[in-house]
C-alpha cells in the first residue's frame, strides 16, 4: 500500500488524526496524571490531610504533578493551534506552496 497517497485518499481521516486525536491524548494524559496525584499524594478525608502533608513533597508526587502541568501546557497549545487552523480555514487563507 502506498502510504504517501493516504492524505489524498482519506483527507478527513488525516485531519482527524493530525488534530483531534493529539488533543484527546494530551487531555487524557493530563486527566490520568491528576487522578494519580489525587489518589496517591492527596487522598480524601481527614487522614488524607496528614498523609498529603507527608507525601506531597515526595519525588513521586512532584514528578506526577510536573507531568500533569506539562500535559496541560501541551493540551492548551494544541487547542490554540486547532482553533487557529479552523479560523484560517474558514477565512480562506491559503498556505504557500
Amino acid at each position: 500500500m502506498n502510504f504517501e497517497a493516504l492524505p489524498l485518499m482519506y483527507p478527513k481521516t488525516t485531519l482527524v488524526m493530525k488534530t483531534i486525536i493529539p488533543v484527546l491524548v494530551a487531555f487524557l494524559l493530563h486527566y490520568l496524571t491528576l487522578r494519580a496525584y489525587n489518589e496517591y499524594c492527596l487522598p480524601a478525608g481527614f487522614g488524607g490531610f496528614f498523609q498529603g502533608f507527608l507525601l506531597s513533597g515526595s519525588p513521586f508526587c512532584k514528578t506526577v504533578l510536573d507531568l500533569s502541568l506539562t500535559f496541560q501546557n501541551n493540551y492548551s497549545h494544541l487547542i490554540v493551534a486547532l482553533l487557529t487552523r479552523l479560523i484560517m480555514d474558514m477565512s480562506g487563507v491559503r498556505q504557500p506552496v
